[in-house]
């Protein structure tokens, strides 16, 4: 993921938890029960977007991983003695 996409993801995932809690909140303040829950479509991304979404996640891990490993091995550097 390059610089220029992470702010724009960011702003993503934001104003999709802000859809998910104003569709979801307003029945919950009148009280619906958990029937209405279940007649929401639980796919809110399109086949191209679930891959898009897919790996974007992947190369996080990824990104993430190598970081840890990098910071381990330099650790793991340091320890001069038993």
């Amino acid at each position: 993921m390059s610089n220029s996409t992470a702010p724009r993801c960011g702003i993503l995932k934001k104003l999709l938890v802000i859809a998910l809690l104003m569709t979801c909140l307003p029945s919950f303040a009148r009280g619906e029960d958990s029937a209405s829950l279940a007649k929401l479509d639980p796919i809110v991304l399109s086949k191209d977007q679930q891959s898009q979404a897919a790996r974007m996640i992947e190369a996080e891990i990824q990104r993430r991983t190598a970081e840890v490993n990098l910071e381990s091995r330099k650790q793991w550097s340091e320890i001069s003695t038993r």
